[in-house]
């Protein structure tokens, strides 16, 4: 909620301590590449961004997942909303991309495919960046099939393109296409994520998702399922260091 988050960052700049929030996207190589890509400036200006978090889990309906420590509730079924609980990942992503915080957020959702779950199980989002960029991310617990490779992840700057695995540099009809799909990793890259944290410890830099970053994109997501529920552009708090 908000208010985790409020105590949060407050319990963060109270502190001396590094902080680091497991966006685990952000340590698979493909995605570090097009980050790079982003960083130095190959793409230009971003304008669009879009990722996705589409992935079976009609398993949460299992009645295994009945907790008895929540009073025999499936918290799966009874709280979780997948913009929040799955799509974060992908907005944190392109909030990396874009360098940029959201401003604001619009969406709609439905309860189609999964009606078990009590919030909808389809959440379709649309936010504005500080930097004037678009980003897109939907997030559905209940789709047949494979999850889609890369996250569905598609960049689009001034300059550039990233979109199906591929980078795509280049004006008018002369682009030179490089396929950059070989470098994503399957599964989640724990690893990378805490030598990553363990490094800037030991050498006294920044985390790679700080408590600040990291509720800036959890907060983004709160209020997009919001808007959903209320039909509302909202305004998205924003989380100083």
């Amino acid at each position: 909620t908000i208010e985790d988050l409020d105590r949060m960052t407050e319990a963060a700049r109270n502190s001396d301590r590094k902080t680091q929030v497991g966006h685990i996207l952000r340590f698979n190589p493909l995605f570090a590449e097009v980050k790079l890509q982003c960083a130095q400036g190959a793409l230009g200006e971003l304008f669009y961004l879009e990722a996705d978090y589409i992935h079976n889990l009609l398993v949460q309906a299992d009645p295994a997942r009945i907790n008895p420590h929540l009073g025999n509730m499936n918290w799966y079924l009874e709280k979780e909303l997948p913009i929040v609980g799955g799509g974060v990942h992908q907005l944190d992503l392109l909030r990396w991309f874009a360098d940029s915080d959201v401003e604001s957020v619009c969406g709609f959702g439905n309860s189609i495919a999964f009606p078990a779950m009590r919030s909808p199980d389809c959440m379709a989002t649309l936010f504005q960046f500080a930097s004037g960029a678009v980003g897109k991310v939907s997030a559905l617990y209940g789709p047949v099939g494979d999850r889609p490779p890369h996250a569905n992840l598609a960049v689009y700057g001034t300059k550039g393109t990233f979109r199906a695995g591929k980078l795509m540099l280049g004006e008018a009809h002369d682009v030179v296409e490089t396929d950059l799909s070989h470098l994503e990793m399957q599964g989640h890259p724990y690893d990378p994520q805490l030598h990553s944290f363990v490094e800037s410890i030991l050498e006294d830099k920044p985390t790679m998702v700080d408590a600040f970053s990291g509720a800036n994109s959890a907060a983004a997501t709160i209020v997009a399922a919001e808007a959903i529920a209320s039909g509302k552009v909202l305004k998205v708090p924003n989380y100083g260091a």
